[in-house]
């Protein structure tokens, strides 16, 4: 212990965890491509998550809003970072073919070292089922996101793996609506890595 607290006091010490920004947007109740902002400047930006919340669920206490996300009525949707897509071309999501955008949600969310989530919290049904502005128990059981995957394979690393964009640019979600969805919230999780740094005057500082 007095080596430990020797060490603290005469040198920084840095450790590394993923951490995340929140970026919200609305979605209008129009057909068509729908074009949402969601700049992120990181030097290693692992993942983007879009979760679309109906705007009745959210103002309605009696709703399960937090966790009833869907991609109801989008039939495509793809990232545009500084210029470039990610994917290099759309990701179309329909009743028969959800299985692309499920792949890249169980990539986001899977744990530094593992390639994909395992775990059955979310099934395929909940994750394509439709949003409702008025059943409580449809609503609650919708889990759909729009996701993309960043993070590139290293074998000498689990962190700093990600995307660069820390020399800034535009960024965005690009998403074609069948119908008119109803009108929502869009809330974009950016997955990047988070430096913090303890220095010897106790001091922490965040680095990303």
């Amino acid at each position: 212990m007095a080596s430990y607290a020797q060490q603290v006091s005469s040198q920084p010490i840095m450790w590394i965890g993923e951490s995340v920004n929140a970026i919200t947007n609305t979605i209008a109740a129009a057909t068509g491509k729908q074009t949402l902002q969601i700049n992120s400047s990181y030097r290693s930006l692992n993942g983007l998550a879009t979760l679309i919340r109906t705007s009745a669920s959210l103002e309605n206490m009696n709703k399960n809003s937090l966790n009833a996300v869907n991609i109801d009525k989008v039939t495509s949707y793809k990232y545009r970072i500084m210029s470039e897509s990610y994917p290099s071309d759309d990701i179309d999501v329909s009743a028969t073919n959800t299985g692309r955008a499920y792949i890249e949600a169980s990539k986001v969310f899977a744990p530094h070292g593992k390639a994909q989530t395992v775990c059955s919290a979310v099934s395929l049904t909940q994750f394509k089922a439709a949003a409702t502005a008025d059943a409580v128990n449809l609503d609650a059981a919708c889990h759909g996101s729009l996701c993309v995957d960043l993070k590139k394979f290293s074998d000498e690393r689990l962190v700093m793996s990600g995307l660069d964009t820390s020399a800034g640019g535009p960024s965005t979600i690009e998403m074609t609506f069948s119908s008119a969805p109803l009108a929502s919230t869009a809330t974009t999780l950016a997955l990047h890595d988070r430096m913090f740094i303890h220095q010897p005057n106790g001091v922490i500082t965040a680095q990303f």
